[in-house]
């Protein structure tokens, strides 16, 4: 696939309530990925939550999807609350959201992926199952043939996004999808890997960094706007 470059990279920032949300509206954020237990890696919000969002700000708003568990790996009855909570999705007019999820081999499960989405037409971002993945070009190869699948959240592999971006073009190269750069962003390496973002079409993803480093406290406008600063974002 060819290498996508010279893309302005679009500035995705997590948020857990509504002030959360709309201090990044206000302050430089161009999209919201809505989570509860931030301090666990994300799980799905509360349906009262996602409608006063959804309400209140005007910039795109992606949704997790991820039942109160840690591995990427679920079972029947975790597949049956998600595609529950898809449900109600729908009726709160949720359009895009981010999940992930393996199989038995650790490969990207998009068999099970699609049957959640089935009779719905939300678009999806694969979140971070993707490095912990035991077969990353597999995992690639069967997101690519999944075309609700928009974007994928990664650090390009294990650790801190900063230290993989050597990766960058290896990645790039082999998804049809947007990818969203995250994990490990702070306002000292935001510049390179903003520079990496923006020669190969990439997006930029910040949760704890909006927070002092602290997943518990709440978004600080002002680093929301140092960031947008940051990455040319006007």
């Amino acid at each position: 696939m060819a290498v996508r470059k010279n893309r302005s990279p679009v500035f995705e920032c997590i948020a857990t309530s509504l002030e959360d949300a709309l201090a990044i509206e206000q302050f430089g954020g161009q999209r919201i990925e809505l989570v509860s237990a931030l301090s666990q890696g994300g799980f799905t919000p509360n349906e009262g939550l996602i409608k006063a969002v959804l309400d209140h700000v005007r910039i795109p708003v992606a949704v997790i999807l991820r039942p109160n568990k840690v591995s990427f790996r679920f079972s029947p009855n975790d597949l049956l609350e998600m595609k529950n909570d898809i449900q109600r999705f729908g009726q709160l007019g949720v359009r895009h959201v981010v999940t992930g999820m393996l199989d038995e081999d650790g490969i990207a499960d998009i068999k099970s992926l699609e049957m959640l989405l089935l009779d719905t037409n939300l678009t999806v971002t694969f979140h971070r199952a993707i490095d912990q993945t035991s077969n990353i070009e597999l995992s690639l190869q069967r997101i690519n043939n999944c075309k609700r699948v928009t974007h994928i959240l990664t650090s390009l592999g294990w650790g801190a996004v900063i230290d993989n971006l050597d990766r960058l073009e290896w990645y790039t190269r082999r998804t049809r999808t947007r990818l969203i750069l995250a994990s490990g962003i702070t306002h000292r390496n935001v510049p390179r890997i903003c520079q990496a973002a923006r020669q190969f079409g990439t997006d930029i993803h910040i949760g704890t960094a909006l927070r002092h480093g602290d997943a518990m406290k709440p978004v600080d406008p002002f680093l929301v706007e140092a960031m947008a600063g940051a990455l040319g974002i006007k």
